[in-house]
């Protein structure tokens, strides 16, 4: 082992959240991750989420913060820099995920990403972003429609990033089926 490892050895495996529900602050995705992420935080692991910065913090962060999830926020909306910077990263760079949330994953360095998903292919950018890293990563997929089919240009992320993945979790046998 490492000199790093000796001094602060991991007892339990640290899992990091990532919500991509953008919609509204909370719904029934955000419970699921979210106590998942308490009831692992009690039984000792290390445990972090990033979610969407909205202009009045929903009670259930605030409850994770409190209970020690180290809690990073992402901009719901880019200034216009942020824009610009995020054109030239995907011009240059395989990740479109913005360089923060990069930054976020390698400061972390956790043992497995649990992505939070709404539609089925919301977190392509996200499996990137593990796959790239080198950090194992699970999407769990909260919806599905026979109307969300892929476009052409996501055909590799989706052909190398959920096979990649430990797992896909469905919360329907009706959503895997058609997916």
């Amino acid at each position: 082992r490492s000199g790093e490892s000796m001094k602060n050895p991991r007892t339990h495996p640290k899992i990091a959240f990532v919500s991509t529900m953008a919609g509204s602050p909370w719904g029934g995705s955000e419970e699921l991750w979210c106590r998942t992420a308490m009831r692992l935080r009690d039984m000792g692991h290390d445990v972090a989420a990033s979610v969407y910065q909205w202009p009045e913090r929903p009670d259930a962060v605030t409850k994770l913060i409190a209970a020690g999830v180290d809690v990073g926020f992402r901009s719901l909306k880019p200034s216009a820099a942020g824009r610009l910077m995020r054109k030239l990263e995907r011009r240059f760079f395989p990740t479109p995920i913005p360089r923060e949330s990069m930054n976020w994953l390698r400061k972390q360095s956790p043992d497995l990403v649990v992505i939070s998903q709404g539609g089925p292919w919301e977190a392509l950018s996200w499996m990137n972003a593990c796959r790239g890293l080198g950090l194992k990563y699970c999407p769990v997929i909260h919806a599905n429609s026979e109307i969300w089919w892929p476009v052409d240009k996501w055909r590799e992320d989706i052909v190398n990033g959920f096979p990649a993945a430990q797992r896909v979790f469905f919360v329907s046998q009706a959503h895997r089926r058609l997916m």
